[in-house]
């Protein structure tokens, strides 16, 4: 099994409930999404090669021309995590992983195979996609798009068909909301009474974007509070979480 990866690199976890947690990320190449909010353009379209990046100063010690094997992924990791052995943690990230399902589930069956835990970073709204690779997954980070906040539409029903398969699934699931500071509340209303539809107890995150392209700054504090009370309504496990991994200039 062959599939295209940019990069893989290890860090922390900087973002949702897993934040703090030293993984390796394997990001895969292409995505079917621009949003305007997007810190990793160079993932949309697939490279000539995967990068593998030392930790913290991202320096390319290696390059495998794409496509690559799960082998060749799965050295990779293991070359990385020799240096600190705790990390046991892999995100998948991408890019849009799931554009390449059967790959992501490979790389994923052979991680567990070998003790790792997964978390699969997804945009949410790929049901089809994610039912083919889950059963392989510990936990998965479901973004919801908004179209205020992307500029792109979305299928709200395609949402709700991901998050019940992530629902009847043994992973741990939770949703993510990347929040700008013109942000619809009507779509933030959307997006928690859908989630509360599948199950009022999952973890609802909402993002504060951190500034880049073209958002030049980050929603207040007083429209975060705001959205966190809306959305507290509905849902019992509301949190407010940002890129902790940007503010430590962390990769």
């Amino acid at each position: 099994m062959h599939g295209n990866v940019t990069e893989i690199f290890a860090s922390i976890q900087g973002e949702g409930i897993m934040v703090g947690i030293p993984m390796i990320f394997i990001r895969l190449a292409g995505c079917n999404r621009r949003c305007r909010y997007c810190d990793t353009h160079y993932a949309w379209e697939v490279p000539p090669t995967m990068s593998i990046k030392s930790p913290i100063h991202l320096d390319a010690i290696q390059e495998i021309a794409n496509p690559v094997s799960v082998t060749d992924v799965l050295t990779c990791v293991k070359n990385l995590t020799s240096e600190c052995a705790r990390v046991r943690w892999i995100s998948i990230t991408g890019g849009e992983p799931l554009l390449q399902p059967e790959f992501t589930a490979a790389i994923a069956r052979a991680l567990k195979g070998d003790g790792f835990k997964v978390l699969l970073e997804t945009q949410g709204d790929l049901p089809t996609q994610l039912q083919r690779a889950i059963q392989f997954m510990d936990a998965v980070a479901a973004d919801i798009k908004l179209p205020s906040t992307t500029g792109e539409p979305l299928s709200w029903e395609r949402v709700r068909d991901a998050l019940a398969i992530a629902e009847h699934s043994p992973s741990l699931a939770f949703v993510k909301v990347v929040i700008t500071p013109d942000v619809d509340i009507d779509e933030i209303k959307c997006a928690a009474e859908l989630v509360a539809s599948i199950n009022q107890h999952m973890t609802f995150v909402l993002q504060p974007v951190t500034p880049t392209g073209c958002i030049h700054e980050p929603p207040s504090s007083e429209l975060l509070w705001r959205l966190c009370c809306i959305v507290s309504r509905r849902l019992h496990d509301v949190r407010i979480v940002p890129q902790t991994h940007r503010m430590l200039q962390m990769p």
